[in-house]
């Protein structure tokens, strides 16, 4: 089965197509629209938890999707606590 490819909106209180629940699948693509004021860093659970992270961004804003729980969050000053720049999605 062909992976389903997502849009993920990026930004302060991001959105996404995501459904509701965030049944994904492993192997699906989550696509970030993001502009230069933010980055993409996936992360651990205690660090998703933390907003805080020592992990580089990541190059691209495509990312395959991985069995379990995925973590995703802004490092720039800021963006993850006050903004809610976090994600998590569990991919079955």
């Amino acid at each position: 089965q062909n992976p389903t490819t997502y849009t993920v909106h990026w930004t302060f209180n991001p959105s996404s197509d995501l459904p509701r629940n965030h049944k994904v699948k492993a192997g699906d693509i989550l696509v970030f629209r993001h502009g230069g004021l933010h980055n993409l860093v996936q992360v651990s659970k205690k660090d998703y938890n933390a907003c805080n992270t020592r992990t580089p961004a990541l190059e691209d804003g495509n990312v395959t999707l991985s069995k379990g729980m995925n973590y995703f969050i802004c490092s720039v000053d800021d963006h993850c606590l006050s903004s809610r720049m976090h994600i998590a999605v569990n991919a079955n």
